[in-house]
């Protein structure tokens, strides 16, 4: 997926200077603050006017009576869509000025007074985040930018206006249409049943999805409970594809109806802009982060999260009761969809382009670098470090997973095992063929004496240990 960014300020030191501004400066929580203290109605362009004219009055707080959120649709491969403007709510703001052309980028929100927001009026900030312009021309209807949020009732942060923004999501199938029968499926392939989605961990598969061989499928999606996955047209989850690229729905951080509960709480997604053109940094300060929360379930949902740098595009999916919670995020963390269950792990450097499943329990994890592009089945308190990459694996239960593990499949019953650095992938791939020729054995890597082996159980039900692994 080739991304760029465009020339643009960290934030991150400026979050942190004007976290506490509002307590130090005073402000006015609304118009009817106590202390009679007046604000001036003003509009946006009367302000720009005022500002470059040195025409306002140095502590004196102006109304920003017309401020509406405005910014273009941006999908996760940086494409940018000039004819879709989402607007949001009215929401006049109120600024300070701190000079008789400068304002406290500190604003408070009539509609939301709890609210401790950052705001930018000036659009010349904004010229090369895509979201905000097109090339050297700012969008329609900008009124300034929120760039960062923090609603204090309920403790959630993040680094844009995630009140009224908005992330596109396209309409997906099975990518390998409906299961067959008479077919033989390769690992990797995708089938759909009913409205279940399933994911083969074998080459050579004839078995069928839910039923005889569930061992050898894991069931990524519910169709029937949500289908608009897709972060961008031509890069869906794995197992998916997208069959019609006009086929989308726009779709707040949050489910309005569950947010408005109370149910999400203590979320702190942390804001970054480069100065750097890094190839694989969005181009946006909007995250393109998405929750699909269920109205239905009445408890906390999505709490006590933190998301660091470059976790963008994903999205997380309440899939009947669960919640999402107690995990902290690092960088590439994008374009997964976690399901059922997913609480306390924490993701590092390149987690990405990963689908855990409708069934998955994985908890209790720590994901190092280079982790990618795989798919998981009911995973606990595993911690995977280095270069393990490109795998599929079902019903691991606490495993550590070392460096140098590369392009494996893990298939059935797998539990309390180590895979040591000093296995190599070459080692580790013939695992996979053993197993794939074996239908319906169980296979472990674990350390005996303190030496790595490789030990399964055969077709016949005969254990079998190999020669120490060098």
């Amino acid at each position: 997926m080739s991304r760029r960014i465009v020339k643009s300020t960290d934030l991150n030191s400026l979050n942190k200077e004007f976290f506490n501004l509002e307590r130090r400066i005073g402000y006015v929580q609304s118009s009817n603050s106590g202390g009679g203290e007046s604000v001036q109605n003003i509009t946006y362009s009367a302000l720009v006017s005022a500002i470059n004219g040195s025409d306002l009055v140095p502590g004196k707080k102006y109304r920003i009576t017309d401020y509406q959120t405005v910014h273009y649709i941006l999908d996760s491969d940086g494409v940018q869509y000039l004819d879709s403007i989402i607007t949001g709510t009215l929401e006049p703001l109120i600024v300070t000025a701190i000079s008789d052309n400068t304002t406290s980028p500190v604003a408070v929100s009539e509609n939301f007074p709890e609210d401790i927001i950052h705001y930018d009026w000036n659009p010349a900030n904004w010229i090369g985040d895509l979201s905000f312009s097109a090339e050297t021309t700012i969008i329609t209807g900008f009124k300034g930018v929120i760039y960062f949020r923090h609603d204090t009732k309920y403790d959630n942060y993040m680094g844009y206006d995630f009140r009224n923004c908005k992330f596109r999501r396209w309409n997906c199938t099975s990518l390998n249409g409906a299961w067959d029968s008479e077919t033989t499926y390769n690992i990797g392939s995708s089938v759909q049943i009913n409205e279940g989605v399933y994911y083969s961990l074998l080459t050579g598969n004839t078995t069928e999805p839910g039923g005889s061989g569930q061992e050898f499928w894991v069931l990524l999606f519910d169709l029937g409970n949500f289908s608009y996955f897709a972060p961008a047209p031509g890069f869906p989850p794995q197992g998916l594809d997208v069959p019609d690229v006009n086929d989308f729905i726009d779709l707040l951080t949050f489910t309005p109806e569950v947010y408005a509960q109370g149910l999400v709480r203590a979320n702190h997604f942390e804001t970054f802009r480069d100065t750097e053109d890094y190839w694989d940094n969005r181009p946006s300060i909007l995250a393109n982060n998405i929750f699909i929360l269920n109205p239905e379930y009445n408890y906390y949902q999505v709490y006590s999260n933190k998301f660091g740098f470059e976790c963008t595009d994903n999205i997380y999916v309440a899939n009947g009761t669960n919640s999402f919670s107690n995990n902290s995020f690092g960088s590439f963390c994008a374009t997964n969809v976690f399901q059922r269950n997913f609480y306390d792990n924490q993701f590092s450097h390149l987690c990405r382009q990963n689908v855990f499943g409708i069934n998955s329990n994985t908890t209790l994890s720590s994901f190092g670098p280079m982790f990618s592009q795989n798919v998981c089945g009911s995973i606990y308190r595993s911690s995977f470090l280095g270069f393990f990459v490109s795998n599929a694996f079902k019903a691991v239960d606490a495993c550590q997973f070392m460096t140098q593990l590369l392009a494996n499949t893990f298939v059935g019953t797998m539990a309390y095992n180590v895979f040591q650095s000093g296995i190599t992938s070459q080692q580790f791939t013939a695992l996979n063929n053993l197993h794939n020729s074996n239908t319906g054995s169980k296979n472990v890597i674990r350390v005996v004496d303190g030496t790595p082996r490789l030990t399964y159980m055969d077709i016949s039900g005969t254990l079998i240990v190999e020669d120490p692994l060098v």
